[in-house]
């Protein structure tokens, strides 16, 4: 009888509670950057709006409605392929010289396949940012927790 009733009740909250909020669709734009390594200006991506009202699937990657996120949080140099999240092409950013020299010279972070040094962000496939992000965050010893998320949302972009 208890399982009878617990049934009911489960049911009766599916069909009275409300619907997750739909809210406005993910939205990606675009900011104009310039290469801390290289000083070409670009313009990198910048998601504007995100949300999660698609669920989450069971390795916790959140869907959006629109554009997923985690497919544009990651820009890359087309000059010389320094990559990472918008903040690491802030004004001012401090980089140190040996990790300036590792970056540009041979060789280098040299992306496979070459990336056109005209290429537009979308050109360069999501996964390739993410690799080259990876190295550069490995390259200047940032924190374990900071390259394990871009090994995660590396993952959830390769497998979607």
């Amino acid at each position: 009888m208890f399982r009878l009733h617990m049934a009911v009740a489960t049911w009766a909250v599916m069909l009275v509670a409300p619907a997750a909020p739909a809210g406005p669709p993910s939205r990606v734009g675009r900011v104009e950057v310039t290469c801390p390594i290289c000083e070409r200006p670009f313009k990198a991506f910048a998601v504007a709006v995100e949300n999660t009202y698609q669920g989450v699937d069971r390795d916790l990657f959140a869907r959006a409605i629109g554009p997923q996120p985690e497919f544009y949080r990651v820009s890359t140099c087309p000059r010389c392929a320094y990559s990472g999240y918008l903040e690491d092409f802030r004004p001012g950013l401090a980089l140190s010289p040996a990790f300036i020299r590792r970056v540009l010279d041979s060789p280098g972070l040299r992306p496979d396949p070459p990336i056109a040094t005209d290429a537009d962000q979308t050109d360069i496939p999501a996964a390739q940012r993410y690799e080259l992000a990876i190295r550069c965050y490995e390259w200047l010893a940032r924190s374990d927790e900071a390259r394990a998320w871009l090994h995660l949302r590396a993952a959830w972009v390769a497998r979607d």
